[in-house]
């Protein structure tokens, strides 16, 4: 439905991807899979086993038919015919990891083995252009060419993000290191965040969370019994880069970059919507709050998805039956309340 409350595309699937993807949205009917434009007309019928899921680019999407994984294009031509036990999505090197036999390689967009490994397990390629992958029980990484640019010897790894620096694991302790290989952050702790921003992340000694900057100080000291980057990928409808979210005595909460909490820990649950909005639960119920803390929607609803470009968002309410709009002032909009089934 539009933001009126107006069906666009009558109910007749069993499942639908809630945000569309390159102008189409993924359907299922009966277990299958296929895609619908924005007019409702199948793109691509629904004839796989597994939600299909397109590349940034648009050019590629991943299907699963048979029991096995391939490729098809926007007009459902299978460019890459399903023959994988595993893929992972084409990246901005233009490769794919793939598993087959139970070991990864790597393919490019005409299903041409390009890095032929073989590897015990692999991911995409990164903001350095470098790709983590494990053989022999530990993770190194290898360059565009399959070259390993740093040796085979983590446990463990998160790759590279931004700030430049991968968190990787030894000997049971996690750290970070750059680009060449060189410990930056040395092994001591036992949990930690993917990637810098502001030049902090969170890290954790014991059940302590803390943030720390790329050389390895403390910058807010906390502690906290969790905490999420700045600039936290889930939840997050764009980059807000100056808060993020920390627990404390299991109610989470919302500091700044200095360490300041702006948003007191009172909630069962939070997410960050955009730079002006904050999703919180209370009680199982949902609301939005702004960075003052004071309540923009109260929380009465099942659930709130994020704002988008024209300030409207989808609402779910009545334990999940009925599905309505509100807009930034939290006023309703002219809907009509319908059963989502």
């Amino acid at each position: 439905m539009d933001s009126l409350g107006n069906v666009k595309i009558k109910a007749q699937f069993d499942n639908v991807s809630f945000s569309s993807k390159c102008g189409l949205y993924v359907v299922e009917i009966n277990d299958k899979f296929g895609v619908i434009n924005a007019q409702g007309n199948f793109i691509i019928q629904p004839k796989y086993q597994a939600q299909i899921r397109f590349d940034n680019s648009c050019e590629l999407a991943i299907v699963k038919r048979n029991f096995k994984w391939g490729f098809i294009d926007l007009q459902g031509n299978e460019v890459i015919p399903p023959q994988y036990d595993y893929a992972q999505t084409f990246d901005e090197s233009g490769l794919a990891p793939v598993k087959h036999h139970q070991k990864w390689s790597y393919i490019d967009k005409k299903g041409e083995e390009v890095i032929a490994g073989p590897f015990d397990s692999a991911q995409g390629f990164d903001e350095m252009n470098l790709a983590a992958v494990k053989t022999n029980g530990h993770w190194g990484f290898i360059n565009r060419q399959g070259d390993f640019v740093i040796q085979p010897k983590f446990q463990d790894t998160g790759g590279f993000w931004e700030g430049g620096l991968a968190s990787v694991k030894q000997g049971g302790k996690w750290g970070f290191i750059d680009e060449k290989g060189s410990i930056v952050i040395d092994f001591k702790y036992d949990d930690i965040g993917l990637y810098f921003t502001n030049n902090l992340t969170p890290v954790a000694i014991g059940e302590n969370y803390f943030f720390i900057n790329e050389k390895g100080e403390t910058k807010i000291p906390g502690p906290f019994s969790d905490a999420k980057e700045f600039d936290d990928y889930w939840g997050r409808t764009d980059g807000v880069k100056d808060i993020a979210v920390i627990v404390m005595n299991d109610k989470f909460g919302v500091i700044d970059t200095t360490g300041k909490i702006i948003i007191e820990p009172l909630y069962d649950n939070i997410n960050i919507f955009d730079s002006e909005t904050i999703r919180v639960s209370v009680n199982g119920k949902n609301g939005v709050i702004g960075r003052d803390g004071n309540f923009i929607i109260d929380p009465i609803f099942f659930s709130i998805y994020g704002f988008d470009e024209n300030g409207i968002a989808t609402v779910i309410y009545d334990n999940g039956d009925r599905v309505g709009a509100v807009n930034r002032k939290g006023e309703f909009l002219g809907f009509r309340r319908q059963d989502v089934d």
